[in-house]
């Protein structure tokens, strides 16, 4: 009988990001022939993007656990895995390190999605992108993020059917990055940025970078304090 692994990591998306390398790790040491990935309904759209072998995401609210299956709890470890970051506390949690978690996050881009928001929103190649809130949806919070400067600004909002990928061309082809730390701190990862300028703002106030501080890979971000 197939031996399914559930992932129990149903949000916030970014961290369904980082720990991609604990389900492919699962089903290449044998340990389950399948995972199963339950997620907050309106996430659903990863499985579009996140295409993998036997990695299944599912809404959450359609989840009925199947038979010979086991439970992986991501979202619980940083209660077991105390004076560490909430993050690294999932790798600790399965004893893997998390120092090339990068590798095996990949995601397809949906080129004529990207573009559409693109030229929405894009009046001027001289832009800044600003990204203020954090936390999933339709709990999301919001810190508002100073910039001073003359060029376009885009702001990053929720808009009926755009999804966090859409955003991919607006990231790779800005001039300036003014952050929140969250989901779009992985996503970047994987973009060929034209940015010079990339300032990454805590979530906290006041600030504290200790939770993700170790996560980027390829991005130089400057993180700012409040």
């Amino acid at each position: 009988m197939e031996k399914i692994c559930i992932i129990d990591q149903p949000a916030g998306i970014g961290d369904i990001f980082y720990t991609q390398k604990i389900a492919k790790q699962i089903l290449a040491r044998g340990k389950a022939d399948k995972v199963v990935w339950p997620v907050l309904d309106h996430f659903i759209y990863i499985k579009d993007y996140l295409k993998d072998n036997n990695i299944e995401y599912i809404k959450k609210s359609k989840f009925k656990p199947p038979l010979n299956s086991f439970v992986v709890s991501l979202h619980t470890a940083d209660q077991r895995h105390k004076n560490v970051s909430v993050m690294s506390a999932k790798y600790i949690d399965v004893g893997l390190t998390d120092s090339d978690w990068l590798s095996y996050f990949n995601f397809e881009r949906n080129e004529s999605r990207e573009k559409k928001l693109y030229d929405r929103l894009v009046s001027n190649e001289d832009y800044v992108v600003i990204s203020k809130y954090y936390g999933s949806p339709p709990t999301s919070l919001k810190h508002d993020i100073p910039y001073n400067g003359d060029k376009q600004t885009i702001d990053i909002n929720f808009y009926e059917d755009v999804n966090l990928f859409d955003w991919c061309m607006i990231l790779e082809n800005a001039s300036e990055l003014h952050m929140v730390d969250t989901s779009f701190m992985y996503i970047v990862e994987k973009l060929n940025l034209k940015s010079k300028i990339k300032k990454l703002y805590s979530r906290f106030k006041p600030a504290n970078f200790s939770h993700i501080k170790h996560i980027p890979k390829t991005v130089d971000w400057e993180f700012t304090q409040w």
